[in-house]
């Protein structure tokens, strides 16, 4: 276990989806509690990927922000983020710029964050 870790940046890697999802795996059990930053910025995860760390999201972790920039996520990924949003903590942020996600995925994120925070 990694008590203590707060922020994992692991990005620009090529393990692609297949290995987010075995990183995101090891939130379930417990490893990194107090994780709050998870950044994978740069790496061709897709949907998949995305879909993968929303269910690290829905467990709460990461708890303050997920970078997935340059992820190559669309739709159907920002689809998973956004219905993984309401369990995420307060606070968190979701950075998605230079992605391929179209008006089906902004439309998820957008109604989820107004579900959570309200109208801004």
């Amino acid at each position: 276990a990694l008590p203590a870790l707060e922020s994992l940046d692991v990005t620009a890697n090529r393990f692609g989806a297949r290995g987010v999802g075995a990183l995101c795996g090891v939130f379930h059990r417990g490893v990194a509690p107090t994780l709050q930053t998870l950044a994978v910025g740069f790496t061709p995860i897709g949907d998949e990927g995305a879909a993968a760390l929303a269910t690290a999201l829905a467990t709460g972790k990461p708890s303050h922000a997920l970078v997935l920039t340059f992820c190559d996520v669309g739709d159907e990924g920002a689809m998973a983020v956004a219905a993984a949003l309401p369990a995420a903590g307060q606070g968190c942020r979701v950075n998605a710029t230079f992605n391929r996600i179209g008006l089906a995925g902004q439309a998820a994120l957008l109604d989820a964050l107004e579900a959570k925070h309200g109208p801004q």
